[in-house]
């Protein structure tokens, strides 16, 4: 596998305790011998052209980790899947590419597909990490279907994510936000006032845990606006007094930080 984004098929192998010189000893069943060998030959001989697409930048990964999963695997498949690709950051992994290439070019049902058995094999292999990122990918991938489908990915991620004290918590609480303040988009577009002022609350929660000032000002005007609707006016003017105090403390923050250029 010679490509310059993932590591070399070799040093995969020896990541996934894998011998090539040592199957038929290792594996003794002729059926499940086939699938290490197809493994080992897609790690080692597959290559890539230069001018190939990005989806196909870590083929050789994933056809492997496809026969991983034909002889459940799990383990070794958790730690393929999870491979990071050799960018600046290394935050990119073969878990993400796939779904993510499919989705560029249409193929929405293959990718929602490799998610759910990535998500298999995570919960199978107890990897708790790499589920939450699963599950966050599934919400994104949910929310042009259903968003109360998209949404339940995202509380799960997020429940799974707060427990194990994963970093990835900000990013699920931010895609959250997105699925209430849609959420709440509708609902006033239907004229459900009140289910629009708990999606609001619960974004404006989900703002005061991150510490996002923006994001309280806009709900606020938007809670402002609703009890306007509702005629309860005495709400609508505590919600704007709350956003105009929180924009009086904004403005020396930012004032000072403009000076500081």
């Amino acid at each position: 596998m010679t490509n310059n984004f993932t590591p070399s098929g070799e040093l995969v192998l020896e990541q996934l305790g894998i011998n090539p010189h040592n199957l038929r000893a290792d594996f003794p069943n002729r059926e499940q011998r086939l699938h290490y060998r197809a493994v080992v030959q897609w790690l080692t001989d597959y290559t890539l052209e230069p001018e190939e697409a990005n989806i196909r930048i870590g083929r050789g990964c994933l056809e492997a980790f496809y026969h991983l999963y034909q002889v459940e695997d799990w383990e070794r498949a958790r730690k393929i899947i999870g491979t990071p690709l050799n960018t600046p950051s290394n935050e990119k992994s073969l878990i993400q590419l796939r779904p993510w290439g499919y989705y560029k070019f249409g193929q929405y049902s293959e990718a929602l597909e490799y998610l759910q058995t990535a998500l298999e094999i995570c919960r199978k292999a107890g990897d708790r990490y790499t589920e939450v990122r699963t599950l966050y990918d599934l919400a994104i991938f949910h929310l042009l279907g259903s968003r109360v489908v998209a949404l339940d990915y995202c509380e799960q991620a997020l429940a799974i994510a707060k427990q194990m004290k994963i970093p990835l918590v900000k990013n699920c609480q931010q895609l959250k936000t997105l699925f209430l303040n849609e959420e709440a988009h509708t609902n006033l577009s239907l004229g459900n006032y009140i289910q629009a002022i708990e999606c609001y609350q619960q974004v404006l929660t989900i703002a005061q845990e991150l510490q996002d000032n923006r994001e309280k000002e806009q709900v606020l005007i938007n809670l402002g606006k609703v009890c306007c609707a509702l005629g309860d006016y005495t709400k609508a003017i505590a919600h704007n007094q709350q956003h105009l105090s929180l924009v009086q403390e904004t403005l020396p923050q930012m004032k000072l930080a403009h000076s500081s250029f």
